[in-house]
């Protein structure tokens, strides 16, 4: 996605900056209605949310006027460990450096983290996927766009940074210090596997699929077989949502 550059410093950041990314922390809300995952703009330079979902505020069993205030320490409550409270906060604090150790600019990443959190009464693994709105005159992100679902991976402690357009991978490994990024291989479902899990997930038989893909049925069902070995999965849902998590479509 490409962010919003403020020309001034996070730290001199003033209300016409403010008034000129409304639209987009607008589009938010919009977007929010569109899709199943809970949505949050969260502001990093006040350190507040701008923009909180019904749903979030559904799961998190609060008022927005209770929400707004707070922004990620809202999460940091209902994180059920504190291992993974930890992490979030690295997480958090990698986000907002300038530049990230062992990897460029964040402004065309997305990031993903998966914790387990107390989500509507249960204790869950949660995933939150992060994309920067905007940022300053030094490239730090200022605004981001959350999006939180419930994860398809069952441990936490995954924190993955991803380039849709050039299916850049990068992991954040946790050490004594701040942390550190670390290249992924360059996998990637290819054009074919991702039609065969999209048309699966509609519904449609391999006879289909097949048809569809000008493939043989018998090619269709190696696809399959392929994806769900490489990811783990146990049915179409599962591979979808772990292909997603881990920013290989």
């Amino acid at each position: 996605m490409s962010a919003y550059q403020s020309p001034r410093k996070i730290c001199s950041l003033t209300e016409e900056d403010y008034r000129l990314v409304q639209p987009a922390v607008d589009s938010a809300g919009v977007f929010a209605q569109m899709i199943t995952p809970c949505v949050y703009v969260d502001d990093l330079a006040r350190d507040r949310f701008l923009y909180v979902s019904d749903c979030l505020l559904k799961h998190f069993r609060c008022t927005r006027e209770e929400a707004m205030p707070q922004g990620r320490r809202l999460f940091e409550k209902y994180i059920a460990e504190e291992p993974g409270a930890r992490l979030f906060r690295k997480f958090y604090s990698a986000i907002q450096a300038t530049r990230w150790k062992g990897h460029p600019s964040l402004s065309r990443e997305v990031l993903s983290i998966d914790v387990k959190m107390r989500w509507g009464g249960s204790e869950l693994m949660v995933h939150h996927k992060i994309g920067v709105m905007a940022t300053d005159c030094e490239n730090r992100p200022w605004l981001v766009l959350g999006m939180v679902s419930r994860s398809a991976l069952r441990t936490g402690g995954h924190i993955i940074a991803g380039n849709a357009k050039s299916h850049r991978r990068h992991r954040f490994v946790d050490d004594d210090g701040p942390g550190h990024w670390e290249a992924m291989p360059h996998d990637r479902l290819s054009d074919h596997e991702s039609d065969m899990l999209l048309l699966s997930s509609r519904g449609y038989t391999v006879t289909e699929i097949a048809a569809i893909l000008h493939r043989s049925p018998d090619t269709v069902r190696y696809y399959r077989k392929q994806v769900f070995d490489r990811l783990g999965a146990e049915n179409v849902a599962h591979a979808l949502a772990l292909a997603d998590t881990l920013c290989l479509i």
